[in-house]
């Protein structure tokens, strides 16, 4: 019999529990062709990875304060329009959701609002010094002081378009419970209940029952070729499952011919009435490859079906909001609630604006020190963002400029690292690799007028990628399915290693 510390060495064990990761859903597709149906598997993490408690429970519960946050923001037409102004000036991707966000913000036709959310998170090192009594124990003996690493939440972002990994994680637990009894006995889990594809079906319901249309069904937009296919499947799988609504999927060039409003403004497609359309497409410019995509867009957005997001929504997770958010007194314009602004403001990385004649002195430390920032542009999803050495070559070649507007500076994150073993489609073998990890944590909101329906913290993800990685996604290979392993902050301290620049 194995050892503990041999069993992953040997590739028939890590090809079963390949099969595994097939049962239990965790895959995609091989290749990113429509009609192509080979699976391979995601790249997991064996064991769990160690999460503080006291911070994951922080995180699902400032979920809720954000989603009346991001409501508020989503209605403030002054705030969305003296923020985003100079952006759309020079960001043409932006200045055309405004456009479309403005041309129908007085229509109030939708039953419901709705938007599901996600935020992500990584683990920020704090340095607290403890004092201690001089060896005389006198008032004037020079005193010692040791420092103590603590972590603290600081969010990466917070996407309200592309928010991805719903369907993946369901059964995670499932698997990472095998491999722990299985393999592994002696490692204590503590793995946080996850009910997270539920938790985002059911608001969708929710909203679909509101219409009160019980023949319409929910539109889904999505990519061509898309290679999130199982996740998505997963969503319209269980729609039907647990509510019997119907999802059908389109792609925004297929919906230019597809898509039809009537006389009362509601929405046909392919003969069916919805009552949803819910995006998982449309947030990149590649996904309006010309005027009719842009078109049909604003048709949607005219309609009767309730939009998970709303132009508004969409325009509230930008980069720039998020960066004018944790500026002095802003969140509290919209939040009353003093240990709610505090819970938010303690997840706030180091934000700045890139404006002309104000961003310049952060402009100059990120060219100096570019490894301690993050440039991000006013995309969600994956492979936008500059690091390091892309830092300093982009703000020599647009600053001083007006394209330095489309753009906001964030202090880089630097996590704690934990070893992991991470099985890989392919790879036979699996070894132990220096990791860090992101957790995002989702939220759903659904509002009729002035009354919300459903608030609520639905559920979370945990990806994690090999030290020295830039990107985080799932999709592109970059990162790693894993579950968080609750443990106390004292103990944590204790088994990762500090962060390094």
């Amino acid at each position: 019999m194995q050892s503990e510390e041999e069993w992953w060495k040997d590739s028939d064990n890590v090809q079963a529990l390949k099969m595994l990761a097939h049962s239990c859903g965790s895959h995609t597709k091989a290749l990113p062709d429509k009609f192509n149906d080979e699976a391979q598997i995601n790249q997991i993490v064996l064991f769990p990875t160690f999460f503080p408690r006291e911070l994951f429970e922080l995180a699902c519960a400032v979920q809720m304060d954000f989603n009346t946050l991001m409501d508020a923001v989503s209605v403030d037409h002054s705030f969305l329009k003296s923020t985003l102004d100079s952006v759309s000036e020079v960001d043409e991707f932006t200045k055309r959701i405004f456009q479309i966000y403005e041309a129908v913000r007085e229509d109030n036709l939708q039953t419901c609002q709705l938007c599901v959310f996600r935020s992500d998170y990584m683990l920020g090192a704090l340095e607290e010094e403890e004092e201690g009594a001089g060896t005389d124990g006198s008032e004037t003996a020079s005193r010692s002081s040791t420092k103590h690493t603590r972590f603290a939440l600081r969010q990466i972002e917070l996407n309200t378009v592309a928010v991805c990994n719903i369907g993946l994680f369901e059964n995670l637990a499932e698997f990472h419970s095998y491999v722990n009894g299985r393999y592994c006995p002696s490692l204590k889990l503590q793995l946080p209940e996850n009910r997270l594809l539920d938790g985002v079906v059911d608001p969708l319901a929710c909203a679909w029952r509101k219409y009160g249309v019980p023949t319409s069904g929910v539109l889904m937009v999505v990519s061509e070729n898309e290679q999130n296919e199982f996740d998505q499947r997963a969503i319209e799988f269980r729609l039907w499952k647990r509510h019997h609504i119907p999802v059908i999927r389109r792609t925004l060039p297929q919906l230019t011919t597809d898509a039809l409003l009537s006389s009362d403004r509601r929405l046909h497609v392919s003969g069916m009435e919805i009552a949803i359309v819910y995006y998982r497409s449309g947030y990149m410019p590649a996904h309006y490859p010309t005027e009719k995509e842009w078109g049909v867009r604003l048709l949607m957005e005219r309609s009767r079906a309730s939009l998970c997001p709303s132009a508004a929504f969409h325009l509230a997770g930008t980069k720039k909001v998020q960066q004018a958010l944790a500026a002095p007194g802003v969140v509290e314009r919209f939040i009353k609630d003093k240990a709610a602004v505090e819970r938010i403001r303690s997840t706030f990385a180091g934000l700045y604006t890139m404006e002309l004649g104000k961003g310049e002195k952060m402009i100059k430390a990120a060219i100096k020190d570019p490894q301690k920032f993050v440039v991000k542009p006013q995309r969600e999803g994956g492979g936008n963002n500059y690091f390091g050495s892309e830092v300093r070559e982009l703000l020599e070649k647009i600053r001083n400029t007006s394209e330095q507007v489309a753009y906001i500076l964030m202090d880089r994150v630097f996590p704690p690292v934990q070893p992991a073993l991470i099985m890989r489609p392919g790879v036979s073998c699996v070894e132990p690799e220096p990791t860090i990890s992101e957790l995002g944590i989702f939220g759903c909101l659904v509002k009729c007028g002035d009354e919300v329906l459903c608030s609520s913290q639905d559920g979370h993800i945990l990806r994690t990628k090999v030290l020295g990685t830039d990107e985080g996604g799932v999709s592109c290979g970059a990162a790693a399915l894993d579950s968080p392993n609750l443990i106390p902050m004292e103990e944590f301290v204790g088994v990762v290693t500090a962060p390094t620049l």
